[in-house]
């Protein structure tokens, strides 16, 4: 999920868009394997480009519940921390 486009391979890919042309409020994803993240997953305009929130970071996809059910989870993404945020464990 995330910045995907382009991938291949026997795979859903979720690109931010896609995940953005949703219109639930639940999202469930069941794998038998790893549900990977990759890059920024947040809004994004038509032309590809973040759309950065008040506070400088990528906004936000939202739904009401999410509900992630799987073997495992792989993110690869660049991590930004904010010298005002403490890591949340």
């Amino acid at each position: 999920m995330g910045d995907v486009a382009g991938f291949t391979g026997n795979a859903l890919n979720l690109t931010n868009q896609k995940l953005l042309n949703l219109s639930v409020d639940e999202l469930i994803l069941n794998s038998r394997g790893t549900v990977g993240f990759y890059g920024n997953v947040g809004q994004i305009d038509s032309s590809n480009n973040p759309i950065m929130g008040n506070d400088g970071l990528q906004a936000p996809i939202k739904f009401d519940r999410l509900v992630i059910n799987s073997a495992g989870l792989l993110v690869l993404a660049v991590v930004v921390r904010r010298p005002d945020c403490r890591p949340i464990i």
